[in-house]
């Protein structure tokens, strides 16, 4: 896996399916890191204050169900064009996503956001790159692609925000909000 992260993360030409052909449950591990890292994520905690084990918890639900659906609009994607992705498009994602792991644990530890967007567009940058390489497409449909893979994602990670919020608050996990006496 780690060539499948390396090869791309430094632009490298002539990328293959083959490059992305480790076993699928180190893909699974990675979304998993992300997940937590993501949970821990200081401006996650801020917004909805739950347990450490609960921001974990839902970082890595909101992965396991973001990554999918972005997989499945990229093969959508790029299937218009004639690749599709011989059954590797969920690795070749997550390959390129390694890049968020250091983002996001320069976040954990309290960077600003901000500071790390250039870690962030040089993930989709990385990512149009590889989709140029092994789908043959123009690096601006890629990036195309990515962008608006985004939409559909963040639709479905608002709506499972939701319902995770619903539960945990049904469940007296969260904290009611103070009522005002009147």
């Amino acid at each position: 896996m780690l060539n499948a992260i390396i090869k791309p993360l430094l632009l490298k030409e002539n990328i293959t399916w083959d490059d992305f052909s480790y076993p699928p449950v180190l893909a699974w591990l990675l979304l998993v890191i992300l997940g937590v890292l993501v949970g821990l994520d200081p401006s996650m905690s801020a917004q909805m204050p739950l347990p450490l084990w609960l921001a974990a918890a839902f970082g890595v639900v909101l992965m396991l169900v973001g990554y999918p659906v972005m997989t499945l609009f990229m093969r959508w994607w790029m299937g218009r064009k004639g690749c599709d992705g011989q059954g590797r498009m969920f690795r070749l994602i997550m390959a390129v996503s390694a890049i968020g792991v250091p983002a996001s644990l320069l976040v954990v530890f309290g960077i600003p956001v901000l500071f790390t967007l250039p870690l962030w567009l040089y993930s989709i940058w990385v990512a149009a790159h590889a989709f140029e390489q092994v789908c043959e497409v123009s690096i601006g449909y890629a990036i195309g692609g990515i962008l608006l893979s985004m939409v559909p994602t963040i639709v479905v990670s608002m709506v499972v925000g939701a319902v995770f919020a619903g539960v945990a608050g049904v469940l007296g996990l969260l904290p009611m909000p103070e009522m005002p006496i009147q």
